[in-house]
């Protein structure tokens, strides 16, 4: 004869089990960082010939990072685009959004050429099409991205080739001393960056994140012009007013601390408030 235990889980016991669920859930969290919005420009593109152009990719991540753990961030957004930046005229137009593509810039090959009245670009990962696709890579990505594109004078991608002949390049390269002075002071919203999905739902909550200087400064910068349409003046003055009456409460090492922040961040309300 055998004899069947049945095991049921008490009350208690599942009480226990949520309860050290929700400790390790909260624990995790606070391995992470505040949200942060990082772009990072990258090698490869050119000057024109006149150097009042200047071609250049980019790669945008919204994350959290770890906190020294040997953890990976939690990536909200990525994207890595191809820019083509007027100097003397502060235009900033985006030839070619590549999307969520794998991997940092670091694992890129990346060329961005003047060309005559053209501009011819390719991305090829650093490794190699073929290998990066036995190794897992989605194939659809060499399908899309695999051939050199050519762009008119205004930056319109008008076909694909599998060559292009590098000796017509009219311009000439920078350093990323060069081009990280040029870019840096673009403001966000040029970058086309669609980040909308990463903030708080609630109002109150995106108010509080910039009142205390949450997350980094791009981060912050975003979440402002992604309210901006539905803020009034009077918002806007009452958000720089707490702003200060936090402010003014730090000590002084921490208003030291905190000066350039508050300094950009209500620069940026401003120039929202003078567009409203």
């Amino acid at each position: 004869m055998t004899t069947v235990f049945s095991i049921r889980p008490s009350a208690g016991n599942i009480l226990r089990y949520l309860l050290l669920l929700i400790t390790i859930l909260i624990t995790l969290q606070g391995c992470y960082g505040e949200m942060q919005i990082r772009n990072n420009a990258a090698r490869g593109g050119s000057f024109s010939e006149d150097s009042t152009k200047v071609l250049f990719y980019s790669f945008m991540r919204a994350m959290r990072p770890a906190k020294g753990l040997p953890e990976t961030p939690i990536t909200r957004y990525r994207n890595a685009s191809l820019y083509l930046y007027d100097i003397d005229l502060g235009d900033l137009s985006r030839i070619k959004d590549f999307g969520r593509i794998p991997y940092s810039e670091s694992r890129w090959t990346m060329i961005a050429l003047f060309a005559d009245d053209s501009i011819a670009f390719r991305i090829t990962p650093l490794a190699g099409w073929e290998r990066e696709i036995a190794m897992g890579m989605d194939t659809t990505l060499a399908v899309k991205h695999g051939d050199w594109y050519i762009a008119g004078p205004g930056g319109k991608v008008v076909r694909r080739t599998d060559s292009f002949n590098t000796e017509r390049a009219t311009g000439h390269p920078y350093t990323m001393g060069e081009l990280n002075t040029i870019i840096a002071g673009i403001p966000f919203e040029k970058w086309q960056a669609d980040v909308g999905h990463i903030f708080p739902r609630r109002r109150s909550q995106r108010i509080n994140q910039i009142v205390e200087f949450y997350g980094n400064q791009m981060y912050r910068d975003a979440l402002i012009l992604h309210m901006a349409p539905g803020l009034t003046s009077r918002d806007i003055e009452r958000i720089i007013n707490r702003i200060d009456r936090r402010y003014n409460r730090l000590d002084e090492a921490g208003r030291r601390r905190e000066a350039r922040a508050r300094e950009l961040t209500i620069s940026t309300l401003n120039r929202v408030a003078e567009k409203n």
